[in-house]
């Protein structure tokens, strides 16, 4: 049989999210920013969907941290938050920790495009989720489609050659 098998592959389905060593590593940031007190009564723990319970405020940013006397550059001056990594800011912000005073002091100490975080939130994973990304990158989850490809016969073909030849 004259017939070659093409493998063509579906496009990969990308699974947007992160897992829960990001929440629990933006947990911690939380603590960090606000203290573990407003942290604990406002915010966490985070619900199965990744989402905060409640809000905290700017004042809880600032004045009313814990560590605003000991700190007075990381809390007061904005450090903290400017030493703030992205993706667990933007687990925090599009989780809805922050009302909208807490979140005009994160955009103006932050490196980070904190607007944008808070249109585009990064839902938790389910595991489900993470083992089928994690199958789609070692190559095993891909679903591939076969293609025959189909070579055609060749036809006869009369030529006629002049009488000197061909040069």
């Amino acid at each position: 049989d004259d017939e070659d098998d093409e493998e063509e592959e579906e496009p990969e389905i990308l699974i947007v999210g992160v897992g829960s060593e990001v929440a629990e590593a933006a947990a911690a940031l939380l603590v960090r920013l606000v203290g573990h007190e407003w942290a604990t009564k406002f915010c966490l723990p985070f619900s199965k969907d990744g989402l905060s319970k409640g809000t905290v405020s700017g004042k809880h940013l600032s004045s009313l941290h814990p560590d605003v006397k000991r700190d007075r550059a990381g809390v007061g001056g904005g450090g903290r938050v400017a030493a703030a990594e992205r993706i667990q800011l933007h687990f925090l912000v599009g989780s809805g920790c922050f009302d909208a005073s807490a979140l005009a002091l994160l955009t103006r100490y932050s490196q980070h495009d904190v607007d944008h975080m808070a249109v585009t939130p990064l839902p938790l994973k389910t595991k489900a989720q993470m083992q089928q990304q994690l199958l789609q990158q070692q190559g095993l989850g891909k679903k591939k489609k076969k293609k025959k490809k189909v070579k055609l016969p060749v036809q006869d073909v009369q030529v006629t050659v002049p009488a000197g030849g061909l040069m």
